[in-house]
């Protein structure tokens, strides 16, 4: 017996998503890496197949060169879950700014 999908709405949820996302909002971008203490988050699936400590070397360079006075890395495990609490009160206190690599 054949339904029609068109009688019925379709939902789509993200289990992932904790926060609406239409009333998220970005943190605001830095006016200048000048001075500024940057955190790099190597969140990659497996960083050692991925050349993971390479990849976070080359961005630590280009963030001293543009200005950043302090480059710091950190892992984040496992990186498909969310970054543990204490991970961030870490990074929001002794950071001006952080990036995150994610990817396998």
């Amino acid at each position: 017996m054949a339904t029609d999908l068109q009688e019925k709405p379709v939902v789509l949820i993200d289990p992932t998503a904790k926060v609406d996302p239409q009333h998220a909002t970005l943190a605001r971008r830095l006016p200048s890496l000048a001075g500024s203490g940057i955190t790099v988050v190597n969140a990659l699936n497996d960083p050692d197949r991925s050349n993971g400590e390479i990849i976070l070397e080359r961005i630590s360079e280009i963030l001293l060169t543009a200005g950043a006075t302090n480059v710091t890395t950190t892992r984040k495990h496992p990186s498909a879950q969310d970054m543990e609490a204490g991970l961030l009160d870490r990074i929001a206190s002794s950071s001006n700014g952080v990036v995150i690599i994610e990817g396998d």
